[in-house]
């Protein structure tokens, strides 16, 4: 039997355990905030419905949630990522319910501000800190040997290289790694598992036949077959045979030859599929993206309208013909929709479909200076409240482009996995304006995916704030 340390697995224990915690820390820090740093005047019974109140939301908000997963495959970040979201989540319902509440209960106050405020800076403080400190202190009791599960890797293929550099620069998650199964070692190229260079163990543990026979004799905890899809039958082989055994055995699908984007693990009426190509754009972050736009759109559009109103007229006077351009674009899916911007170009060439280049005799002289500026973009915030487009996200191209692009470049309609927008990830590295080359649109199209693969509240945030910077101009845009 493969010695585990003095720590046994046992997650759904430790789960409760975690629930728990939580929820003691939500009403411990409440009453020792109303009773000795913020007091209110509540009576005992009303308080202790606020304290509870929050903390049946809190529970029942996180009940689904992926909050309470095991520790050894979720890391830090992901998990502070889930607490601040389903925090915020509960914040909302709290805030909207409390009020209705309190009056059924016949209160004589509500919630002060300033309570609620310490209150809750307080919660997320504390959620936060216990859970990086307990990470930590499990970090070094792994690093000692204990709670510790041994695994072995079936497969010595790209897939299975990158699986154990995985495990091997994630100390905290406790699992020793003892080596490599595969076909026979003279028939196994050396190259896949003896390279140091890339952080990997060089450990060939055996055949096949081996495994079978190590794992009957319990030399570890854990198998994770890594195959190639082209060896189905030998990984049904393999499934069929180790249930032989007590081991636990996981399967990790060769999916790294694919461009993978957004990829997770769903449930069809029970049955587990992989997606390759998703998007975040569902669930609570559709709606958090959608109220994101709305709020950024209101604001940018009341802080802008007098500028609004002049180019309007500037370019209505200026230059003869509607002061507003439409022009069909790819959204989200793919699905068609028209965007609006001041128009920049004669009315008898707007329909040609070429790019704009310097010195285009297309481009009216208000055009070029709104064109150099971004300027002639703004109405596109209406199209953002509308939802049509976001404030960041891929730029839309034109139809025509569209249907060029996608020929010659691998994954470029996968820019439509999220909603076109005003800027995005693409255009603050530098890759706005013309493209006229392949490479400026493939590079534009790897950062437009990156986009999508790192999306975050946060990551918008910053994006907005560098487009402030150095998003409106460029050496290319004509």
């Amino acid at each position: 039997m493969p010695k585990q340390g003095a720590l046994q697995s046992n997650e759904m224990f430790f789960s409760a355990i975690h629930r728990v915690v939580d929820l003691f820390v939500i009403v411990f820090s409440g009453w020792l905030i109303s009773n000795w740093i913020y007091p209110l005047e509540f009576k005992t019974t009303h308080l202790l419905i606020v304290l509870f109140s929050y903390s049946f939301i809190f529970y029942f908000s996180t009940i689904f949630s992926p909050l309470y997963n095991s520790w050894r495959s979720e890391t830090i970040a992901s998990e502070l990522k889930h607490l601040i979201l389903y925090w915020a989540l509960s914040l909302a319902i709290f805030r909207f319910s409390i009020d209705y509440i309190l009056i059924n209960v016949n209160a004589e106050k509500s919630i002060n501000l300033e309570f609620g405020m310490i209150w809750q800076l307080t919660i997320i403080s504390l959620l936060i800190s216990y859970r990086v400190m307990l990470r930590y202190l499990l970090r070094l009791i792994r690093a000692k040997g204990l709670n510790s599960r041994k695994v072995v890797i079936v497969g010595t293929g790209q897939a299975a290289k990158q699986f154990a550099k995985k495990i091997n620069d994630n100390v905290g998650l406790g699992f020793d790694l003892l080596g490599f199964y595969g076909q026979s070692k003279s028939q196994e190229s050396s190259k896949n598992i003896n390279d140091k260079n890339d952080g990997v163990i060089n450990n060939y543990l055996g055949d096949f036949i081996s495994l079978i026979a190590d794992a009957k004799k319990q030399k570890f905890d854990r198998i994770y077959i890594v195959l190639p899809l082209s060896e189905q039958h030998r990984t049904n082989e393999l499934i069929h045979k180790l249930s032989d055994s007590t081991v636990n055995v996981y399967i990790i699908p060769d999916v790294f030859t694919f461009e993978l984007l957004h990829s997770k693990i769903e449930h069809v009426v029970g049955i587990p599929s992989i997606s390759i190509y998703s998007t975040p754009m569902q669930g609570v972050q559709s709606f958090i993206k959608r109220l994101e736009d709305i709020i950024l759109s209101v604001v940018i559009i009341v802080l802008i309208s007098p500028l609004l109103i002049l180019l309007f007229i500037l370019v209505k006077i200026i230059s003869p013909g509607p002061a507003i351009f439409k022009q069909t674009r790819y959204g989200i899916d793919g699905k068609c929709f028209e965007v609006y911007k001041f128009r920049t170009m004669d009315v008898s060439q707007e329909e040609v479909v070429t790019q704009a280049i310097k010195s285009d005799p297309r481009v009216t002289g208000i055009g070029k200076f709104l064109r150099a500026h971004s300027l002639d973009e703004l109405p596109q915030f209406f199209n953002v409240l509308m939802g049509k487009m976001s404030i960041v996200g891929p730029r839309p191209h034109a139809v025509n482009h569209n249907e060029e692009y996608r020929k010659l470049i691998q994954g470029y309609m996968l820019r439509h996995k999220m909603k076109p927008g005003i800027t995005g990830w693409a255009q603050v590295n530098g890759f706005r304006g013309e493209t006229n080359t392949l490479d400026k649109m493939e590079n534009r199209v790897k950062y437009d995916l990156e986009y999508i693969k790192k999306w975050s509240v946060l990551f918008d945030l910053y994006i907005v704030f560098i487009t402030c910077f150095k998003g409106f101009k460029g050496k290319d845009v004509y």
